[in-house]
């Protein structure tokens, strides 16, 4: 299991009620060992991911207060390393809860630095996973002092060679400290071997020959290059749920592409020009396949209507001829208008920055995403689905496509600036905590927006609510009995590890 799924592993294990009769492993490592229990333990596996980018391997132990016996496993299972850090809840009233065995390892004969943290856990509930982070944090923090001494102590004038090539008169494991949150560089913990991977899935991609002449039809009047376009055909590829009909699956994924290119011409117009006449009219030719009276437009702004006319048929004639069109068509048509609705809010937006909000953001701009107008494709060529089953099908894909919303804003808010385009939620929040006015959202203050947002923590309210999102889907696929979903919660994981890998190349 990946670095990412160790931490989904520990969610249910912190949230259960039972007792922890001895010491557990939660995550392996040899360097140093985080003891926790309770909540604290999902603090632990999220300081320990943060810990491994910077070279540090940490094992996570969940320890209680426990007899002698289980004391002595405890220590067992933290044989091995160089220091161990022990995490206590401070309650705020009377220190400590104490439920850690926090003596028998530091006196044991191995004598292993040790260091107990105590952490405030009352806002566990009110702050959910901010206050989380801002202890795992903390956790990082205390691990560097703690190793940076241990490092001094067996070896005082060792020289340490850090990624950047400086040389650190340490011999710490660490090449550099932790503080605040993430660089321009930094994957948020995600283990870069996992990104690497769907990167060079990306490159890999080759497209259909449908998908090719598509490609020719948009160039006519769009800018982007195949490289999104190889990056659509994996993320079809990995989306697409695994009980389409196989005789209609590489269908299905074209069409997805094929989809994507109708709104990426969609999407640029909203974002970028601001033409809200043109993204009219460009809409009204989705949904009612003809061209409006176009007169007064411009002989670009009529090319860029031909080629969504044709673009629009060729993506009509093919949903037409899926087994149950006939069923779905009505919510097919429906999951369209959100989509079309979420480019009049953009383009309303960009035009008004004073309507920035994060609750209309999050209401609105995940069916950008177009993920549920795809479940309903895949519905199409799905005859073993029980309809019965649908609503619980549609609230897991909402927080599929919430997820991937995430993983979108996380990757191309940086570029967006540039490109005058501030619908990402990230300056929404910026400017609702008062970390940016509306008059700083211009191209020329791109250094003070991108300060802003990271040292604002905006970007990790983000992430936060991707993990929630996946903690919810993770329950709503295991309520849906006619349709496999066994791999469907692991594809969107790694579609926002295709997001975070290709950040300001999509």
């Amino acid at each position: 299991m990946t670095d990412g799924h160790s931490r989904y592993s520990v969610s249910k294990a912190v949230t259960s009620h039972r007792p922890a009769l001895s010491p557990e492993v939660l995550r392996e490592g040899s360097d140093v060992a985080i003891v926790a229990s309770g909540a604290l333990a999902e603090t632990a596996v999220r300081a320990a991911q943060k810990l491994g980018r910077e070279g540090i391997s940490a094992k996570v132990i969940s320890g209680r207060r426990t007899n002698q016996h289980d004391a002595h496993r405890l220590h067992e299972a933290a044989q091995g390393v160089k220091a161990i850090l022990i995490l206590e809840e401070n309650n705020g009233r009377n220190g400590t809860n104490g439920t850690i065995v926090t003596g028998t390892i530091a006196s044991s004969e191995d004598e292993i630095p040790t260091k107990v943290l105590p952490l405030d856990t009352r806002s566990f509930h009110r702050q959910n996973r901010l206050a989380r982070n801002a202890n795992a944090d903390a956790v990082v923090r205390t691990i560097v002092s703690l190793t940076e001494h241990v490092a001094q102590v067996e070896s005082p004038t060792s020289d340490t060679v850090g990624t950047d090539g400086a040389t650190r008169t340490s011999a710490s494991p660490f090449l550099r400290k932790i503080d605040g949150f993430p660089e321009t560089d930094d994957y948020f913990g995600f283990p870069e071997e996992s990104l690497q991977r769907e990167r060079d899935l990306i490159r890999s991609a080759e497209l259909s020959p449908n998908v090719e002449s598509w490609f020719r039809v948009y160039s006519q009047v769009g800018y982007r290059t195949r490289y999104l376009w190889q990056w659509c055909v994996h993320g079809a590829e990995l989306t697409t749920i695994s009980d389409v009909l196989p005789e209609w699956r590489r269908h299905v994924c074209d069409t997805k592409v094929l989809s994507i290119m109708l709104c990426v011409l969609l999407d640029d117009v909203a974002d970028e020009q601001g033409n809200e006449q043109l993204l009219d009219a460009l809409m009204q030719i989705v949904e009612h396949q003809r061209i409006p009276e176009m007169g007064n437009f411009s002989e670009k702004d009529r090319e860029c209507a031909e080629v969504t006319l044709e673009l629009s048929r060729i993506y009509e004639d093919r949903v037409c001829e899926y087994p149950l069109y006939d069923v779905y068509k009505r919510l097919l048509h429906f999951d369209l208008m959100q989509y079309f609705n979420t480019m009049r809010y953009s383009c309303l937006l960009n035009k008004d920055l004073n309507l920035l909000n994060v609750t209309e953001h999050e209401l609105y701009l995940p069916h950008a995403m177009h993920m549920m107008s795809f479940s309903t494709l895949d519905l199409m060529c799905t005859p073993n689905f029980q309809v019965q089953e649908l609503g619980r099908f549609r609230e897991s894909i909402w927080h599929a496509q919430c997820m991937g919303r995430v993983g979108n804003l996380l990757s191309t808010w940086r570029r967006e600036i540039a490109q005058t385009d501030f619908t990402s939620g990230v300056f929404a929040r910026a400017v609702i905590h008062g970390d940016l006015s509306v008059e700083q959202l211009n191209p020329d203050e791109a250094p003070a927006i991108e300060a802003a947002v990271i040292d604002g923590g905006h970007e990790q309210y983000f992430l936060n609510k991707w993990y929630e999102h996946r903690d919810c889907l993770e329950t709503k696929v295991g309520q849906i009995d006619s349709m496999c979903l066994d791999g469907f919660l692991e594809s969107q994981e790694r579609f926002f590890y295709m997001h975070l890998a290709c950040r300001g190349a999509i």
